[in-house]
């Protein structure tokens, strides 16, 4: 009965700043802008793995010495709105508000350094590469609860250039409909767009669709369609799918 046993040190310290506009405006919701500093260290030691089997990548456990410093802000809106009629009291119409709130901007920004010698940095390509691991940026927009957007890419100081890239966008009703586009790039390995739709046809039955194409060679990677029936009980899908 095979085992291993490894251990692993992580700290971190952050904190948080905020403001808030609008606040004193009737006319415009008010805004809390968020910023959030966060230091980051993780250690994994190195050990001798090679007595264990090796069938995937979960069968290594890669070492760690990175230290990772973030930022990140974040914009929520608040709405406030008030039921029944105007000439109540003030302090009736606060037990008939109804508050919800809106985090319709994110955006991190995060750089790691890591200690580890050159042997050990397997993310480098070169003993001529800096300690300093690629630059990462993420960003999240939804200025409607029904549309969603999201970016995230790493760059590189030594090859002067973008390693990967991410763009997405979703659209989504209360009834469950849905429409997703997705275009993916990671230098050397993929640059690809992805479509994703959904339509429910009734409350029991949905049909969905999925396209995915290689942009680099004009050639589709994957494509397919499913019909679906629930119940409260069970459920029955019916799909097809050329990849």
């Amino acid at each position: 009965d095979e085992n291993r046993q490894f251990y692993d040190i992580g700290a971190v310290l952050s904190s948080d700043f905020y403001r808030i506009y609008n606040k004193d405006n009737p006319a415009a919701a008010p805004v809390k802008h968020t910023i959030i500093p966060e230091l980051r260290y993780e250690y994994v030691p190195d050990s001798d793995q090679s007595e264990y089997p090796d069938f995937d990548s979960i069968d290594r456990l890669t070492p760690e010495n990175r230290l990772t410093l973030s930022l990140t802000h974040l914009l929520t809106a608040k709405y406030v709105r008030n039921r029944g009629s105007e000439k109540i009291s003030n302090e009736s119409r606060d037990r008939l508000s109804r508050t919800s709130y809106n985090r319709f901007f994110r955006f991190r920004l995060e750089q790691s350094y890591n200690f580890d010698d050159w042997e050990t940095a397997e993310w480098r390509a070169s003993e001529n590469e800096s300690h300093f691991e690629p630059l990462y940026a993420e960003l999240d927009l939804t200025p409607r609860k029904l549309v969603s957007f999201h970016a995230e890419a790493e760059w590189s100081y030594e090859q002067n250039c973008l390693l990967s890239h991410l763009f997405s966008g979703r659209l989504h009703n209360s009834r469950g409909d849905r429409l997703a586009v997705e275009y993916r790039y990671e230098k050397d390995f993929r640059d690809s767009i992805n479509l994703n739709a959904g339509i429910a046809l009734t409350s029991r039955i949905r049909v969905s669709g999925i396209y995915e194409r290689n942009l680099e060679n004009d050639t589709d990677i994957e494509k397919g369609v499913q019909f679906l029936y629930q119940s409260p009980c069970w459920s029955a899908a019916v799909s097809y799918v050329d990849d």
